[in-house]
């Protein structure tokens, strides 16, 4: 794992391959949870779910050049983006929170 900083051109780089590399996975992963809980008003708890699943496989993988903890928060910014883009297209239906 390379100490690499923030700012730096090749961090952004990295970071950039990395969210390429992981995006189908983070659509699926967010499809999935958004399937198995419909409901309005729970978008923190999916959140975390979609953390969870994501971080889980991430640090499975030996062959890392980050730390997850680095990632992350592009990650959250990329899961909200596609949230908002299936919810303004009416691909996620919402149930009234029960």
């Amino acid at each position: 794992m390379q100490n690499l900083k923030g700012g730096t051109m090749q961090y952004f780089i990295l970071i950039w391959q990395t969210i390429n590399h992981l995006f189908p996975l983070i659509i699926q992963t967010v499809q999935v949870i958004e399937t198995a809980f419909p409901s309005g008003g729970q978008g923190k708890a999916k959140l975390e779910l979609v953390r969870g699943a994501l971080e889980s496989a991430y640090k499975a993988e030996s062959d890392v050049q980050l730390k997850f903890e680095q990632l992350w928060p592009t990650l959250e910014k990329v899961v909200a983006g596609i949230v908002n883009v299936f919810n303004l297209s009416g691909a996620f239906k919402k149930d009234a929170p029960k």
